[in-house]
Formats: structure tokens, sequence, C-alpha cells
């Protein structure tokens, strides 16, 4: 029901697909955000992939093709299982004229795909420790024909050694380990470079510890509090939190935050 193209003048441009898949159910919490409420199953609907061909790209056939499938989800009651912030990012990076990317956590390489496609000068490493995830990230990027600016690395983060400076850096990985990622590749950044910190929420977790009811739920909220101590605390850079999707972090060496975060 949720498959479709897009034509123009009678050529097809591009095509949306979404495949089946279940969740467990959640309720919105006082934060407004869903939780875990308990261990029945539910059928829900994963976006991905969509394509839209490279010469109608960025003039909006792609967000269509989005909205149109999205409103007839909503009117059937199907679930849509959505990246958070994805919006908001895409968004700073295009305001912020950033151009070289590296992304911690690619997964399927939606994130990665979506940054790429604001801009065709925008290039992006990204590292995968999970292999099925990259083998399907790769195949994502090539239905896009993005291989040539979006670089895919098959392994663990902290394992990798690159040379190259970037002006972002997002982190979207095990959240256990972001201070790791941190401080690992914080020299990898351009002298105004920012580092993009995703799912400091935790779904409301944080805010609420009382909502985490497993022991993993738990060990990622303590690791999630600790990491924010660190932003707040750390002699480099200045943190600024945004409540947007599962909130993230915008961190900025202090040595240009001052008079540079007025033109941002």
């Amino acid at each position: 029901e949720l498959a479709y193209i897009i034509e123009k003048n009678g050529e097809i441009i591009g095509h949306i697909n979404y495949s089946k898949g279940n969740m467990n159910l959640y309720k919105a919490n006082r934060y407004g955000v869903d939780i875990k409420v308990n261990d029945r199953k539910g059928e829900a609907i994963i976006l991905g992939p969509i394509a839209i061909n490279p010469k109608y790209q960025n003039q909006g056939y792609g967000s269509k093709l989005i909205k149109h499938t999205l409103k007839l989800a909503k009117n059937n009651n199907i679930p849509i299982m959505m990246p958070d912030g994805i919006d908001y990012l895409c968004n700073y990076i295009k305001e912020n004229n950033i151009k070289n990317i590296l992304e911690i956590g690619t997964a399927i390489g939606y994130s990665a795909i979506r940054m790429a496609l604001i801009s065709n000068d925008i290039t992006i490493t990204t590292i995968e420790k999970d292999e099925t995830r990259y083998n399907i990230a790769i195949d994502n990027i090539k239905k896009f024909n993005l291989e040539n600016r979006i670089n895919v690395i098959l392994d663990d983060a902290l394992n990798v050694s690159i040379n190259n400076k970037y002006d972002l850096l997002f982190i979207d990985a095990s959240k256990g380990h972001n201070i790791d990622f941190f401080n690992k590749y914080k020299d990898n950044l351009n002298d105004k470079g920012v580092i993009i910190t995703d799912n400091l929420s935790f779904h409301g977790l944080v805010e609420d510890e009382s909502l985490a009811v497993t022991k993993n739920q738990k060990g990622l909220v303590k690791k999630i509090k600790k990491f924010i101590d660190f932003l707040d605390n750390n002699k480099e850079y200045t943190t600024t939190y945004i409540n947007v999707g599962d909130k993230i972090s915008i961190s900025r060496k202090k040595v240009y935050n001052e008079k540079d975060i007025s033109n941002t």
C-alpha cells in the first residue's frame, strides 16, 4: 500500500518503498516522547529505500513522496518509524555551510544520504561496525549514486585511524562510548568545526530515571548522564543543547565560541 513512483512528463524519476516490521508498543510520557510499556509487538512500516534520479535531486520530489506516503499512513493508522532530529541536522549543515562530515554510526546510511543530498559539494566519511548494516548502507548509497561522496568504513570507530580534517563530527553510535568517540575524533575537526551528538534524552529516560525499567536502560541512562557532565565541564568545548528529536548537543571549541556563536 505504501510503495509509489513519481513521474515527470511521462518519465519515472523516483520511487519510495516501505518495509513491514514489528516494534514494541509505546505510549507518550510527560515529556511528550514514547516509552516502552510492555513486550507486546505491533506491526510497523519502516521507511526505505527512497531514490530520486540525480538530475531531479534537491528539487523537492523526494519530500513530496515522503509527505504523500506519510499522509496515507496517518489516514490508515499505519505507524511510521522515522529518524529523530534529521531535519534539524540538515538545516544546520546548510545554514553553516558545512562541507566535510565525519559520522560515527552509519546504520543503513539514511542520515549520510540525507546530509549528502543537501549539496553536491558535501563529502562524508561514515563508520559502521555492523557488517549487515554496512552492506545495506552501501546498497542504499549506490541507489542514490552517492558512492563518490560518501565513504563508508566497516570497522569499530574506536579502532579506526583517520588523518583528515572535518567541519562536522556527528556522533550517533553506541551511547556508552560517546566520551570515547568525542575524545578520539575531536582533533579531526577544523578550527571552527563542531561536534553534534544525538539521543541525549534517550526517550525521556535521562530526565526521569524512574522510566528506565531494564538493566540495560538504566546503564545507558547513567552513561549518557556521564557524557552530559563531561560536556558541561569540558575545558576545550562549550556545548549548547537543542530539544529537538531525542535531544542533541552542539559542541564548539571555546577559543572560537564567543565571537562565532552569534553568527550561527
